[in-house]
């Protein structure tokens, strides 16, 4: 049984670290050191999957107003294909009451974005074409040109979600078009 349980301390980060730079392309994930100063802000929440104490995968979200963000979500590469991602993403929609919005590669990406939608999509989430732009991270990395799924409700006001993306999580005042 999967359940998830905050991280608070930077002790902690030794497998969401990992796991990041195993699941995500440097373009979509923020430089390391930026975690730990993130824990102290209380809209940021790092969980990590736990079957049993074995780390298995890890969510960091925001709770911004309206709808919960999942900015990043992995499972261990040795669990997947295992029900251990759709157990935690059942777990997470559970104790976060509410719209929840993901980005996700589109689909004319490649065979995996194709394939994560789909996962997605048979959990509740919700295809939303808007044209999004994940900015750059980092000074060097490069913008992400991303889609949005959301659970349980498809995103009507896009401009919203944009505006709160942009200010609590990219930490910009302007949102590049």
């Amino acid at each position: 049984m999967i359940r998830l349980e905050r991280v608070t301390d930077i002790e902690r980060l030794g497998c969401f670290s990992r796991l990041c730079v195993e699941a995500f392309p440097v373009d979509e994930r923020r430089p390391e050191a930026e975690y730990a100063g993130l824990l102290a802000d209380p809209r940021y929440c790092l969980e990590m999957s736990l079957d049993e104490n074995r780390c298995v995968g890890f969510f960091s979200s925001w709770d911004l107003t309206g709808f919960t963000y999942i900015e990043h979500f992995a499972v261990e590469h040795t669990c997947r294909g295992q029900g251990v991602g759709s157990a935690a993403l059942r777990a997470f929609v559970a104790e976060h009451a509410g719209t929840v919005i993901l980005e996700v590669e589109p689909p004319r990406v490649s065979v995996d974005a194709v394939r994560r939608i789909a996962f997605y999509e048979r959990l509740g989430f919700l295809y939303n074409p808007v044209h999004h732009v994940q900015p750059p991270y980092a000074q060097g990395l490069q913008p992400v040109v991303l889609h949005l799924m959301s659970f349980p409700d498809p995103v009507t006001d896009y401009a919203a979600v944009r505006h709160e993306l942009y200010t609590h999580v990219y930490d910009l005042s302007e949102a590049p078009m």
